[in-house]
């Protein structure tokens, strides 16, 4: 699995300012407002969902 830089996570202006990796598990750490409003806006939003978890659960 290649770590991803979190530069790489911009999408219509929303920017994943923390990405953490634990057992090969990626986590955001985000407010759920700003992530109801980036899963709005982003058709790109798949793309993190299936990667990313957010406080432990999966994004779905």
């Amino acid at each position: 699995m290649s770590l991803v830089s979190k530069d790489d996570f911009q999408y219509n202006a929303f920017l994943i300012n923390s990405l953490k990796t634990y057992q090969n598990v990626a986590y955001i750490v985000t407010k759920q407002t700003d992530l109801k409003r980036f899963n709005k806006c982003s058709d790109d939003a798949v793309n993190v969902n299936l990667i990313a978890n957010i406080n432990g659960h999966p994004i779905w």
